[in-house]
């Protein structure tokens, strides 16, 4: 009768073989949620870091890659635009940034002068028989450029 007693007193399916089945379904199911997790934290990590990530690097590119103003100026006092001269030796005249070097050209002549402590120029540069382009460029030290062109007319009956 213990043996029967045992029999009625237990439950139907308190089989041994079934509940460490159901152990193993429990330890299953907590190690598909830590995969899940791990599978969520890696598609965030995808969409929200790595964008991030590339914006910082927009931003960096941005602050180098901005043009700094430039207080580089050239003017020239001597030859005015279609000036013409009376002689084929002409007086280049002109401001820039003190310290820069003034390279001047024509077809016929190439001269390289530096300014002064204010920023003037001056030199004398040969023109062509006719009609020339006079090409002046300003490089400050900083390697900052500026070029202004001039046609200038020769006036070859004063010659």
């Amino acid at each position: 009768m213990d043996q029967n007693q045992a029999d009625i007193e237990k439950p139907l399916d308190a089989n041994p073989q079934t509940e460490s089945q159901q152990v193993k379904k429990r330890d299953f199911r907590y190690l598909y949620l830590g995969l899940f997790i791990l599978v969520l934290l890696i598609v965030a990590s995808v969409f929200i870091i790595v964008p991030s990530l590339k914006k910082n690097e927009e931003l960096s590119t941005t602050v180098t890659g901005r043009e700094i103003p430039s207080n580089m100026f050239l003017t020239l006092e001597y030859p005015e635009a279609d000036s013409i001269a009376v002689d084929q030796e002409t007086l280049v005249k002109g401001r820039t940034l003190p310290g820069s070097t003034v390279l001047i050209f024509t077809d016929a002549d190439e001269e390289t002068v530096q300014s002064d402590s204010q920023g003037n120029f001056e030199t004398t540069i040969v023109l062509s028989d006719t009609s020339d382009v006079l090409s002046v460029t300003a490089v400050s030290p900083q390697g900052e450029e500026k070029t202004l062109d001039l046609e200038i007319n020769v006036n070859a009956e004063e010659l």
